[in-house]
């Protein structure tokens, strides 16, 4: 791919991260309605940071199922925190497509619980 090629690919994985954010930040704006779920995942990353163990996921998604926030526990310690103002970061990021509301339902929790870990 000659520098042409990088510069268009480049710039289109920054308006497409942009498109993102405007939807989110759109979303966000007309759904004030939020749901919240806790889910622990069976299974543990499969890449370079494999060896933090498996993790629970704390997200807060708008009324259609679009993550606002969203929080990765790892059984070693780590804890990963994602937002509309920080969407990434060099482990991972916050999560781009609507959940299936209906397949979460039973990982449904308080927003005082979601909130509690947001804050430490």
């Amino acid at each position: 791919m000659g520098k042409i090629g990088i510069i268009e690919k480049g710039i289109g994985v920054f308006i497409s991260l942009a498109q993102i954010l405007k939807k989110k930040q759109r979303t966000n704006l007309t759904n004030m309605e939020s749901k919240y779920f806790k889910r622990k995942w069976e299974d543990t990353r499969g890449d370079e940071y494999d060896d933090w163990g498996y993790s629970t996921w704390f997200i807060e998604t708008d009324i259609n199922g679009l993550p606002v926030r969203q929080i990765e526990c790892y059984d070693n310690g780590k804890i990963l925190k994602y937002d509309i103002n920080n969407p990434f970061d060099d482990y991972g990021a916050l999560g781009d497509q609507e959940l299936d509301l209906e397949e979460f339902k039973e990982f449904e929790i308080s927003r005082e619980e979601f909130d509690n870990i947001w804050s430490k």
